[in-house]
């Protein structure tokens, strides 16, 4: 018996399984986990990217479209149908820039990612905030804040005239602006 196990002891013919083996459930372990963090910020990039498409349809919509429609909105633009997991919120402020006419609204939207097979992990809230600035009555506002013959620049926070501006080409240089 005693050599039985003093020849088993001495063969190293099985020692390359052996050691995959033990860390086959590491290797498994690191790679599957990175793909899952990839697939997280991935997430993460189209709950942002949804966000501010949706606070973008909500700021060039403001009296058509109701905060329902821009939830639709936002859920439809989510990759890979996780549009329905996705709940949102708004948080309106009336003149954000001390002008009536002007409602700034903060649309905040959440997903609760869970990491697949990874029970320590559990699931992680991915949150999203984009601000939709809307301008109530378009002509009211230019009237009140640019001077005659100055076009009014789309609304933000701060309400600023533009002058027109043309692109010319002169000689030897590229397109500019003046």
């Amino acid at each position: 018996m005693r050599t039985l196990f003093g020849r088993l002891a001495a063969d190293r013919l099985g020692a390359a399984i052996l050691e995959f083996a033990i860390l086959a459930p590491v290797l498994f372990i690191v790679v599957l986990g990175g793909i899952d963090f990839g697939y997280m910020f991935y997430v993460r990039g189209g709950l942002e990217y949804a966000t501010e498409e949706a606070a973008r349809y909500y700021m060039l919509n403001p009296s058509t479209v109701t905060s329902t429609q821009v939830t639709t909105y936002l859920r439809g633009k989510m990759p890979g149908g996780m549009g329905p997991n996705v709940s949102v919120s708004y948080a309106d402020t009336a003149s954000c820039n001390g002008n009536g006419n002007v409602t700034c609204t903060m649309i905040t939207a959440t997903y609760v990612f869970a990491f697949a097979g990874y029970r320590p992990l559990g699931a992680t809230t991915l949150r999203a905030t984009a601000q939709a600035v809307r301008l109530l009555d378009p002509s009211a506002w230019a009237r009140s804040t640019c001077p005659p013959g100055r076009p009014m620049k789309p609304p933000r926070c701060s309400a600023t005239c533009s002058t027109r501006r043309r692109a010319t080409r002169r000689r030897g240089v590229a397109w500019r602006w003046r």
